[in-house]
């Protein structure tokens, strides 16, 4: 088959695939899904499929017929040529097509080895684990004690003698209140004399006699009208009284001196 015509029948293997592009390369076609590639034609007009998954690969490298691609001496990885008979029907290429496409996407779910199934576990419980050559530390349970009563000291009762009588509470409005003294009213209006009509003398008033007790008098005169005077104690010196001699001071020597 010419590598045109197998370029079709890849073509025709995944119409049921969705979002596969198809490009040109050397030799031929090749399928891409994502930006990855999964099938293309050889230069040796072969079908070559990428099996990432190892138990596909290793299924259709047993095969007879089936061979590694390589290019010069560089072999490919994950990638095997189908037999040419295996190319040439269309319900086994599409599954083989199907099948890379899945690898690629993720979407096939891997085999697994033939694992024995687990044995069922027993319903009888272990015995629990010995401790051999282990000590603990316990520490001993203090018994809660519980303090004696303590005794107060009780008031001795007097006896023979009688006993006091509670004080009634009194109400606020029932308290005893001294009255006060009447005040005695005078039916006449009071009276203000007028000032005489001369004005009030004062030639005649005289300053009260001096005493021992220190009085302030506060002579009014042009001479000294705020002049202050204690009667009784002694006027201090006038400036006419020579005052006594201050001590000498001898004078302060100079530096160097």
């Amino acid at each position: 088959m010419s590598p045109k015509e197998l370029s079709a029948r890849l073509e025709a293997a995944a119409a049921r695939l969705s979002g596969v592009e198809k490009k040109r390369m050397p030799g031929g076609y090749a399928l891409f899904v994502a930006g990855k590639i999964f099938a293309n034609v050889t230069v040796e007009g072969r079908i070559g499929v990428k099996l990432t998954v190892p138990w596909c690969f290793e299924d259709l490298a047993a095969m007879p017929g089936a061979a590694p691609w390589a290019l010069g001496k560089k072999v490919m990885e994950h990638w095997v040529l189908l037999p040419e008979a295996l190319a040439a029907d269309d319900v086994t290429l599409r599954e083989w097509v199907e099948r890379a496409f899945s690898c690629v996407t993720d979407k096939l779910p891997s085999r697994r080895a033939d694992v024995p199934p687990p044995t069922a576990r027993s319903s009888v419980p272990l015995p629990p684990p010995t401790l051999n050559g282990t000590r603990t530390k316990s520490n001993p349970v203090r018994e809660a004690s519980i303090p004696p009563p303590i005794r107060r000291p009780s008031v001795p009762i007097r006896e023979g003698l009688p006993p006091v009588p509670s004080r009634p509470a009194v109400r606020r409005d029932e308290r005893e209140t001294p009255a006060l003294p009447p005040v005695a009213r005078s039916s006449k209006p009071l009276v203000t004399p007028p000032p005489p009509s001369g004005g009030f003398d004062l030639s005649s008033y005289a300053p009260p006699p001096p005493s021992s007790v220190g009085i302030r008098v506060v002579p009014r005169d042009a001479k000294s009208p705020y002049e202050e005077t204690l009667v009784g104690v002694p006027a201090p010196p006038s400036s006419s009284t020579p005052l006594p001699d201050a001590p000498s001071t001898p004078p302060r020597p100079k530096r160097g001196s």
